[in-house]
């Protein structure tokens, strides 16, 4: 490996990675063509809400809180964007949940509470990316 390329991936490495997690979901939080599409996203975020938590609570470590983080604030956006299919969320999931306007305030509150804490995640997830 070339010393320019070495530097290369050193220095715009860990912003590509940061990147990668925000652009997972960009497709996700717009508006979507069709309840089905929006159902289907929706779930994907859920686990991987899932996923996150499980591996922060495994690994303890406060940098691995930031794509929990990111996944959290794009399902708030998900939602915002996505009102439209109000009535078949309700159908598909308030019987065993929360409705859309419940699950879409917890979210912003939850992202609300969470943005110093989140803050700091992502700074130190940077500062993982560059060991």
């Amino acid at each position: 490996m070339t010393k320019a390329l070495f530097l290369f991936i050193i220095l715009f490495a860990p912003s590509v990675f940061a990147e990668d997690i925000q652009s997972r979901y960009s497709t996700m939080v717009q508006t979507q063509a069709s309840y089905q599409v929006f159902k289907t996203n929706y779930e994907k975020v859920l686990t991987d809400i899932e996923n996150y938590s499980a591996q922060m609570i495994q690994t303890q470590n406060k940098a691995d809180a930031y794509p929990l983080c990111v996944a959290l604030k794009s399902s708030a956006q998900m939602m915002v964007n996505n009102q439209k299919y109000k009535a078949e969320f309700n159908r598909d999931y308030q019987k065993s949940d929360a409705s859309f306007d419940q699950v879409l305030m917890l979210y912003k509150e939850g992202n609300q509470q969470l943005k110093e804490k989140c803050e700091e995640a992502k700074s130190l997830y940077l500062q993982s990316l560059n060991k």
